[in-house]
């Protein structure tokens, strides 16, 4: 093969590499119940978690929330609305990234 058709084969490569990501359908099983008594167990004497961050959704009914206890290292991501909380994730460990700076 001769190098213009080498480097024509390789740039035809590399342009179709980067190919949009397919997103495939996800379910698995989350805990809802009234806003008020999800904030009350996630402060509970035994979790101590306090929200760290909110955020608002495409839709401004929708709304996010990490919970956070420093010193258990535990935390807690929850969708809620119309009174409504979900509990999407929980885990342990975690590392505050610009701590402090409103993202651009």
């Amino acid at each position: 093969m001769n190098k213009i058709a080498a480097i024509a084969l390789m740039l035809g490569l590399t342009v179709a590499l980067p190919a949009q990501a397919e997103y495939k359908p996800y379910t698995r099983k989350i805990n809802c119940a009234p806003l008020t008594e999800v904030l009350e167990d996630l402060n509970s004497s035994s979790i101590k978690e306090v929200p760290v961050w909110v955020g608002t959704s495409k839709d401004p009914d929708i709304r996010y929330s990490v919970l956070v206890n420093k010193r258990t290292d535990t935390w807690t991501i929850i969708q809620y609305n119309n009174g409504a909380a979900c509990i999407i994730s929980i885990g342990e460990g975690n590392q505050f990234l610009n701590f402090g700076e409103k993202s651009q």
